[in-house]
């Protein structure tokens, strides 16, 4: 196993306990797409310590405040996904769950019963909509300058292509057998 993954697991927890303080302005915490800000209170200063350096190393910006011993926490979003697999696109999933789409919009295509055109227009746009967050989220372009993550996010980002294709096919069998009948 890589040495730097395995010095980082003890501070995973700032995925699963970092949260946004409620007692704060919420315009503090709407970071430019696509950062990720949290925070890890004080009951946590000695691992907040320790893993405030672990974390930079992964390109994970962390402070800890040294008068009250918590720690702000900013990311790239996705790196959560990438350390917690939370989120992040896997060949097991529906293609559907790999846009973030509801299983509805699964059910429609799926009914026997034809959708129509005006059903068949707005379908197709939610996939491209949900297809371009995905891709900006994944595309490795963005990731550039991140290369300890280049593996995850080619993965990722060709899942997320597969799945906008097949659905994208799915929606044009689909219109030219409406339009057939």
């Amino acid at each position: 196993e890589d040495e730097k993954v395995v010095s980082l697991s003890p501070c995973m927890y700032v995925f699963k306990q970092a949260f946004c303080p409620i007692d704060s302005i919420e315009a503090n915490w709407i970071a430019d797409f696509p950062r990720i800000r949290s925070y890890s209170p004080a009951l946590n200063y000695l691992s907040n310590i320790n893993c405030a350096v672990l974390l930079q190393q992964w390109h994970i910006d962390a402070w800890v405040n040294s008068g009250s011993g918590d720690m702000w926490i900013e990311y790239r979003m996705g790196v959560d996904s990438i350390w917690t697999g939370l989120g992040l696109p896997r060949v097991e999933m529906s293609v559907w769950d790999r846009l973030e789409l509801s299983s509805s919009y699964e059910k429609l295509t799926a009914a026997s019963g034809s959708i129509s055109k005006s059903e068949q227009k707005a379908l197709a746009k939610v996939v491209r909509r949900a297809y371009y967050r995905k891709s900006l989220q994944w595309h490795p372009d963005r990731w550039a300058g991140l290369s300890e993550y280049a593996v995850a996010v080619q993965g990722a980002f060709e899942l997320v292509n597969e799945a906008y294709e097949t659905i994208s096919n799915m929606l044009r069998i689909e219109n030219k057998r409406v339009l057939s009948l």
